[in-house]
C-alpha cells in the first residue's frame, strides 16, 4: 500500500477515511452499553438536516452519504495541505495506485472514493 494515502488517524486499519457514519455508529455503541436507569430509553444520535426556514429533520439515507463523501474529501484535504505541488502529485498518483489496487481486489467502492479524493 502506498505510504501518503489518504488513512484517517485513529482508523481501524482497514477503512480508507473515518466518515460521519462511522461517528455517529461509534457514538450510539457507546451509549447502547452504557447503563441506564430506564431500560425503555435508549438514547442514539442522528444526522439532522437544517432547512431554509432554520428547523431541521432526519437526514435521508442520501445526505447521509453527501455528508460522508463530504467528510471523506475533507480528510483528504487535510492529507495534503501544505504539501508542496510536487508532493501534491506525488501524492494523487500514489492515491491512483492505491484505487488500482483496491479494484484489482475488487473492492470497488474503496476504489471509488480513493479515486475521488484525488481532486482535492
Amino acid at each position: 500500500m502506498p505510504q501518503e494515502a489518504a488513512h484517517p488517524k485513529g482508523g481501524d486499519g482497514n477503512k480508507l477515511f473515518f466518515t460521519t457514519s462511522d461517528l455517529m455508529n461509534t457514538m450510539n455503541d457507546v451509549l447502547e452499553k452504557m447503563e441506564r436507569p430506564d431500560d425503555n430509553f435508549s438514547p442514539r444520535f442522528e444526522l439532522q438536516k437544517r432547512l431554509p426556514n432554520g428547523s431541521t429533520v432526519k437526514a435521508s439515507e442520501k445526505d447521509l452519504k453527501v455528508a460522508d463523501m463530504e467528510t471523506k474529501f475533507k480528510q483528504a484535504g487535510l492529507e495534503v495541505e501544505g504539501l508542496t505541488t510536487t508532493k501534491k502529485i506525488e501524492w494523487a498518483k500514489n492515491q491512483r495506485l492505491e484505487g488500482n489496487q483496491l479494484y484489482a481486489s475488487k473492492n470497488f467502492t474503496q476504489a471509488i472514493d480513493v479515486y475521488l479524493t484525488c481532486l482535492v
